[in-house]
């Protein structure tokens, strides 16, 4: 009875509408507000689709010489949302790149 039901709701499953979060175009926090510098960009992919990123290099006395990239789908609301995961991560030695 679990396998059928499993299987019926699998067999369904993509004819379900599914409907995504605008994401929020004002953001309520920025890298500079945490005394981070970065430089924001935008950066076009092939399709011309518009991704804006903001590229932060750390200040830590340990550099790890290495980039760290933050992309995720904004279902949450914008990247100002994981900025402290970003600072964490600065001050952890890597560079950030943040997307959207």
């Amino acid at each position: 009875m679990k396998v059928t039901l499993l299987f019926v709701s699998l067999w369904l499953l993509p004819f379900i509408n599914v409907h995504a979060l605008p994401p929020e175009r004002n953001y309520w926090i920025t890298p500079d507000s945490l005394g981070l510098s970065y430089a924001q960009k935008t950066l076009v992919m092939p399709d011309k689709a518009e991704l804006l990123s903001w590229m932060m290099t750390t200040k830590s006395a340990k550099l790890l010489k290495t980039t760290l990239v933050i992309a995720y789908p904004a279902a949450d609301g914008n990247m100002a949302n994981d900025l402290y995961y970003a600072d964490a991560f600065l001050k952890a030695g890597f560079d950030v790149v943040h997307l959207l």
